[in-house]
Formats: structure tokens, C-alpha cells, sequence
């Protein structure tokens, strides 16, 4: 794999590269700026940064995208790439347009492209990969970096270009026991104006919402703590969102800025910044996202080998599992009870992970020791009562 050099336009608080596309025939590598209110956002444990902001062109059609790891593709609801070995092969994205408004890796309708890559510590219901395969796959030095596309439809209301998003991430051994804390892609409270969103330069290693395995089921199964309820996730309306973390992420089509790109941060794109929005819905073909867990990094080195990284996905909206919405249900898809901007309308969603760099990523030596007497707390609650997924 190539590093990829940040060059070209040098922001206030931003390292930009400009005019540059990527083929991921080759799965470059991205060197990703150090995390910034001007240039990410954190949802929960989880660092996200928009690469049209970034003034980064990725591209990451079906068949571009084989040589790197993929989580979830597809061409007509078909996955289009295997994995190495050490590695779940691809789910398959539906398509949103007759397909399924939803996407989980729980769905056992869609499991990945037969489980040829076979190893201990799979779970039936997640998107698998060993520590040393995932290692290998990285090289020295780099991190994983979660590349995510966004392909909703270009047309009608703002609403239809937004996607919900949720992730649970968690490492167990070959023997199914639980070895590090849940990691989440969720919403969290914020100050932006945006609903079901989170915080510009927040901190992921303060994130502590109670979310466990048993308590995010949707969209598949009924969700003990009733998500979504309507509320929207902003502005400290709802005290247990975020904090709870029963609340998905709303990916927004469009964003628009308070400022110039390199200054502004996030606000709703309404009054006075309706003028400067930027498209993150790029399609199957371009990738809009790139996301990385800085805690999850800190742990690499010290995990076996033969660990398992879990990865629980969800996209989408499943009317039959909402219940009773407390606000203006969406007309996309013919759906009734699902909230506006919530269900896949378009389909094909890519879900990969590339070798990257992320300057100070690792957490500060201090949060790191809270975080290892955590562990060792973890360790002797595994030895006392068997945790599976």
C-alpha cells in the first residue's frame, strides 16, 4: 500500500489535500490531520471525518475497493470482494430501492459471502476479523480507518439524502470472552443544532454511555429501551441521549458550516448558512466518511493475536420495529413509522477498512492507566461469568 502524503491547501486548523483522487484499486493509505472542531466530529468512542471537508477524493466503487478489507458492499444486494484469511468476507448491502430500508449484520437474510474464512471466536450475528490478520493488513506503524460511502438519492427534500448509522465495536478472545470495553459509533448531546449527531472535537476516550450488547437491537429486533423515540438527539432536550446511547447517528447528506471550510464548524443548514453547504452524499463510487477508534488503536499492541475484533453495523430504519414515532413519520420508501431521514432509500451503502495515520491518536499516558485498571476490572469480571455476545 502507497502513504498518502497530506499536500496542497493549508487550512487554519486543517491539513487539506485538494484535487487529489485516490484509486483504491490499490487501497492507498491516508494520512488523516490531527482531530480538530474544524475538521471532525466524535460519536461516542468514535473519531469521524468528512472527506469532501477535507478536500479528499477516495474513490471506492465495488471492484475498486477489493484489495482493501470490506465489511459490507454490494451490486445488486451482491458482495463483490472476499476477504484474506483471518477475516469475515463482505456482507451485502441492500439496495433501497425495492430492497430492504435497512441494513444489519444481525440479519440472518444477508450473512456474508459464505464463511470460507473460518477461525475461533466468529459470532453469527457480526462482522468478524482476527487481531494478527487485521495487523498484517495494516503494516507497521498505521491504524485502521473505517471508510464509509454514503449513497442516498440526490433529489427531493434535504430528509432523503440522510442515512441513521449506529456501531458497536468489541474485542473477545478465541473463546468468546469479552477482553476490552464496547466501543460505539452513537449520537451524542451537543451544542450544533443537529439532531442525532454529535460533538465537533469532542474527546471519544470520556464517552461512557451504558449501552451494552443487549440493549441495541434495532433495527432487527425490538429494542428494550424503546430507540428511536422521536426526540431529536441535540441541545440536552433528551437527558439520556448520548449518554444512554440508545440513539443513532444521523449521516447528513448535506452539512453546512458556521464558517469557512478550515474555521467553521457543523450548524443545521438553515438562516444564514443555507448558502455553504457541502455534499457528503458522493454515491456507491466515492467514499464521504472516514472514521477511526482512538481507544480501540491504543489496545492493538498488547491484543493477541488470535483475539477476534466484533463489529455489530446498522443502517437504515425497519418500520416494524420503530413503534410509535413522536413526530412527522417519512414518506421515503412508502414508509410509515420511520423518522424522516432514517431508512436507506437508494442502497449499495461501502463499508471498508484502509492502513492509515492519525497524528496524536493515541490517548494521553494518563487516560491510558484509567483505561488499563478498567481492564484489569473487565478481566476478573470475564473469569467469574462467561459474556457472549
Amino acid at each position: 500500500m502507497r502513504k498518502l502524503l497530506a499536500a496542497g491547501l493549508l487550512l487554519i486548523g486543517l491539513d487539506a489535500v485538494t484535487g487529489v483522487a485516490l484509486a483504491a484499486t490499490t487501497c492507498d493509505s491516508l494520512n488523516l490531520p490531527t482531530a480538530t472542531a474544524q475538521n471532525s466530529v466524535t460519536f461516542g468512542d468514535t473519531i469521524s471525518y468528512s472527506l469532501p471537508i477535507l478536500g479528499i477524493d477516495y474513490k471506492s466503487g465495488p471492484g475498486q475497493i477489493s484489495s482493501c478489507v470490506v465489511i459490507a458492499t454490494g451490486s445488486s444486494g451482491t458482495p463483490e470482494t472476499t476477504n484474506p484469511a483471518g477475516f469475515d468476507n463482505a456482507y451485502p448491502t441492500p439496495s433501497g430501492t425495492g430492497g430492504l430500508p435497512y441494513f444489519s449484520t444481525g440479519n440472518p437474510a444477508t450473512p456474508p459471502a459464505s464463511r470460507n474464512n473460518v477461525f475461533a471466536g466468529q459470532s453469527p450475528t457480526t462482522w468478524d476479523m482476527q487481531v494478527g490478520a487485521l495487523k498484517t493488513f495494516l503494516g507497521a506503524g498505521n491504524v485502521p480507518i473505517f471508510m464509509f460511502n454514503l449513497n442516498q438519492v440526490n433529489s427531493g427534500d434535504a430528509e432523503n439524502q440522510q442515512l441513521f448509522v449506529w456501531a458497536q465495536v468489541v474485542v473477545k478472545d478465541a473463546a468468546g470472552n469479552v477482553v476490552s470495553p464496547y466501543f460505539y459509533l452513537s449520537a451524542e448531546n451537543n451544542n450544533t443544532g443537529l439532531a442525532n449527531f454529535g460533538i465537533p472535537g469532542g474527546d471519544p476516550t470520556t464517552f461512557v454511555g451504558t449501552q451494552t450488547a443487549a440493549t441495541n437491537t434495532y433495527p432487527l429486533g425490538s429494542d428494550a429501551s424503546g430507540f428511536p423515540s422521536g426526540i431529536p438527539c441535540d441541545n440536552g432536550v433528551d437527558p439520556s441521549c448520548g449518554t444512554s446511547g440508545q440513539f443513532m447517528v444521523q449521516a447528513q447528506g448535506q452539512v453546512c458550516l458556521d464558517g469557512p471550510v478550515g474555521v467553521g464548524v457543523p450548524v443545521p443548514c438553515s438562516g444564514p448558512h443555507v448558502g455553504n453547504p457541502i455534499n457528503q452524499n458522493l454515491g456507491a463510487d466515492d467514499v464521504a466518511f472516514a472514521d477511526f477508534l482512538p481507544e480501540l488503536d491504543a489496545l492493538l499492541a498488547s491484543l493477541d493475536p488470535t483475539d477476534v475484533i466484533q463489529i455489530d453495523l446498522r443502517m437504515g430504519c425497519n418500520p416494524a420495529q420503530v413503534g410509535p414515532f413522536l413526530g412527522t413519520p417519512s414518506a421515503q420508501n412508502g414508509l410509515t413509522a420511520c423518522p424522516l431521514g432514517s431508512p436507506l432509500n437508494n442502497g449499495f451503502e461501502q463499508v471498508f477498512i484502509i492502513a492509515g495515520s492519525v497524528p496524536g491518536s493515541v490517548p494521553e499516558p494518563s487516560t491510558l492507566l484509567v483505561f488499563a485498571f478498567g481492564l484489569i476490572a473487565l478481566g476478573a469480571y470475564s473469569r467469574r461469568r462467561h459474556l457472549t455476545h
